[in-house]
């Protein structure tokens, strides 16, 4: 009959969406259990870097006195550049793996979005890459640290840049959820190579990444979401390959902000 088929329906609909809560507490889970890993390793390496890249400027300064040869020189500053890069990853997975809500206050999402172009413009000119903005005026405000809501915008301006090819198109549109649970909204769109289906649940991990060896670190993306839940947002992301990636954030409203304990919002990627 009609009623057992809207009854039967409305099951199904009902069972798709526990199974994808129970995807997003799995995913929840997983990026928790990374996190407290990483931290953990992180604070092991820090010491060791730290003894080393101090050593290393010692014996650059040693050399530089007694006039050792070029080479030796040439060795010591790779190793101290190199030190240096493993003490900036160090400070960044230390940085970002607890939360931290100094700094924070009303702000206006698309004045974050347009103070991070000035960071990538010549990105966009090196790769012949045009960014379009659709950014809807009088947004209300969220709670948030400008600073960090620019790298936000910068990681993500910065991968889609990378992932588009010359003369290609970027978008970023700010708008507000026409849901019943209002929430301010952010797109960044490209229409680059996109992300094959089975790595799209690992690019919030750290240190994945799809680059070529040297020319990404993997952090980008888990700074990036670790951002985004120190401001209670949720980020998903939808690619496919050959035709590109879209990127959604979604921001609490500041009335809801002291409206709700933290434990009150979900934080988990919708991937």
């Amino acid at each position: 009959t009609d009623e057992e088929k809207q009854n039967r329906r409305r099951a199904e609909d009902l069972l798709a969406q526990l199974q994808n809560a129970a995807r997003i507490l799995e995913h929840a889970q997983k990026m928790a259990l990374i996190g407290r890993l990483t931290a953990g390793i992180a604070h092991e390496i820090n010491n060791p870097a730290a003894v080393i890249l101090t050593r290393v400027e010692r014996m650059l300064l040693e050399a530089e006195e007694d006039s050792y040869s070029s080479a030796l020189k040439k060795d010591l500053e790779s190793l101290k550049k190199h030190a240096q890069r493993v003490a900036d990853v160090v400070g960044k997975l230390l940085a970002y793996s607890r939360p931290d809500s100094t700094g924070f206050s009303a702000l206006a999402i698309n004045e974050a979005i347009q103070q991070s172009i000035p960071l990538i413009e010549h990105r966009l000119e090196a790769r012949r890459v045009t960014l379009n903005l659709n950014l809807l005026q009088r947004l209300p405000r969220i709670y948030g640290n400008a600073n960090r809501l620019e790298e936000v915008f910068v990681n993500l301006l910065t991968n889609a840049i990378d992932a588009s090819s010359p003369g290609g198109q970027i978008y970023i549109i700010s708008t507000i959820s026409g849901g019943q649970e209002k929430e301010v909204q952010v797109f960044v769109s490209d229409a680059g190579e996109g992300i094959p289906p089975e790595n799209l649940d690992k690019v919030f991990e750290p240190f994945f990444t799809t680059k070529p060896t040297g020319q990404g670190t993997g952090l980008g993306l888990y700074v990036t979401y670790q951002i985004l839940k120190d401001h209670r947002a949720s980020v998903s992301m939808e690619s496919q390959p050959g035709k590109g990636t879209t990127v959604s954030i979604s921001f609490p409203l500041l009335k809801e902000i002291f409206a709700q304990p933290p434990s009150g919002r979900r934080l988990a990627p919708l991937l």
